[in-house]
């Protein structure tokens, strides 16, 4: 067996397929801290591996240059070939902002602030406080407080 079977074996014995061939195709195994699954390449040059994109490139073949794994369904788990397709960043961002799934503000694990913050930010700016005042009270980067109330950051909020 090959290298490119045994990980296709691998694949697609982590996968639920009871939904049937329309549903989706969840990974039940590992998945990194986004929700996507994963699985590690044969060593001894292991690597880990999205199973979305590998799924995808098992049945599209491989990935166009510049062109990333997009699921039609939203669901970041699925492996199902009839979700996935190839297409761009742009594509790809799009495709998660009209499917509610595009993680943004509070939404970001990673982020500092929260809304409250940025309406706070930005009320602080418009009395006449120095950027570099209110960056230093929230512990983030004077840039980062030029992008909020500039809304280049936090653009989705209102205020």
């Amino acid at each position: 067996m090959s290298t490119d079977d045994a990980l296709a074996l691998r694949l697609w014995s982590g996968v639920d397929m009871s939904a049937g061939p329309c549903g989706c195709w969840p990974w039940t195994l590992g998945t990194n801290g986004h929700g996507y699954g994963q699985i590690h390449t044969p060593r001894p040059n292991s690597k880990k591996l999205g199973t979305h994109r590998l799924a995808c490139s098992l049945a599209h073949g491989a990935a166009p240059s510049g062109c990333e794994p997009l699921h039609s369904c939203g669901n970041r788990p699925c492996c199902n070939p009839r979700h996935l397709r190839w297409g761009t960043r742009k594509e790809n961002v799009a495709d998660a902002i009209a499917q509610g799934t595009w993680a943004h503000g509070e939404g970001i694990t990673q982020a500092k602030l929260t809304e409250s913050n940025v309406v706070e930010i930005r009320d602080r700016w418009a009395s006449g406080e120095a950027q570099k005042t209110i960056a230093n009270f929230f512990g983030i980067h004077q840039s980062h407080v030029s992008q909020i109330v500039n809304r280049k950051a936090w653009a989705h909020l209102v205020h």
